[in-house]
C-alpha cells in the first residue's frame, strides 16, 4: 500500500563486521503484464559476500516466490543480473509482474504487481568512521511482451546510503587513593 509513496532506504549507525540486508522493491504501475523483467545491484566498495552467502530471495507483493535466473554471473554483475521468469506469480496474464491497473486505470492492489529482491552483505573490517557507501540498483529491462521492446532502454537506478557509525568514547575511572573521588 505504500509503494505509491517515496520512502527513503539508507542505514546509518553499523560497524565493520555487520551483516545488512538490502532490499529492492521493483512496481509494475501499468496496465499489463511485465516481461522480461532485468534487474542487477552493485556491490559497493566496503562490502563483501557474507561467510554463508548472499541470501538472495525474490518474491512478489504477497510474499510468494517469484522464479528467477541468473544473467552473466548474477545479481552483481555489471553486465548481466537477474531475470524474472514468465509467467510469474499467476499465469493469466503470463508476464513476470502482473498489471499494476486494470484497463479502466483503477489500481490494483493484490501485490502480484511488485517484487520485492532482498539480500545479505557485510561490511568490510577496513571501512573507516563515518563512511557513506553508496549501493545502486537498477531496472534495465522490461517489456510489454515476451521478447518485446525494452522500455526502460537507459535503465532506472534507485540510490541507498550506509553510514558507518563514529565511534564512542567512555573514560571510566578505575581506581584512586583520593577520598573525595569515591
Amino acid at each position: 500500500g505504500n509503494l505509491g509513496s517515496t520512502f527513503n532506504s539508507n542505514l546509518s549507525g553499523v560497524d565493520a563486521g555487520d551483516l545488512v540486508t538490502f532490499g529492492v522493491v521493483v512496481e509494475n504501475t501499468g496496465s499489463r503484464s511485465a516481461f522480461d523483467v532485468r534487474m542487477r545491484d552493485t556491490l559497493p566498495a566496503g562490502f563483501s559476500l557474507p561467510v554463508g552467502g548472499l541470501n538472495l530471495c525474490v518474491t512478489d507483493g504477497t510474499g510468494s516466490p517469484i522464479a528467477y535466473s541468473a544473467l552473466g554471473t548474477g545479481f552483481f554483475d555489471a553486465a548481466g543480473g537477474i531475470e524474472l521468469t514468465d509467467p510469474g506469480p499467476t499465469p493469466i496474464p503470463a508476464g513476470a509482474l502482473d498489471p499494476g491497473r486494470d484497463a479502466s486505470g483503477t489500481t490494483i492492489t493484490t501485490g502480484r504487481n511488485v517484487a520485492v529482491i532482498t539480500y545479505d552483505l557485510q561490511l568490510d573490517g577496513s571501512v573507516a568512521p563515518n563512511q557513506v557507501i553508496t549501493n545502486t540498483a537498477t531496472l534495465f529491462n522490461y517489456a510489454g511482451v515476451e521478447g518485446g521492446a525494452n522500455h526502460v532502454p537507459g535503465g532506472l537506478t534507485d540510490l541507498a546510503t550506509v553510514t558507518t557509525a563514529l565511534p564512542v568514547v567512555a573514560k571510566t575511572i578505575t581506581g584512586t587513593n583520593q577520598a573525595h573521588t569515591l
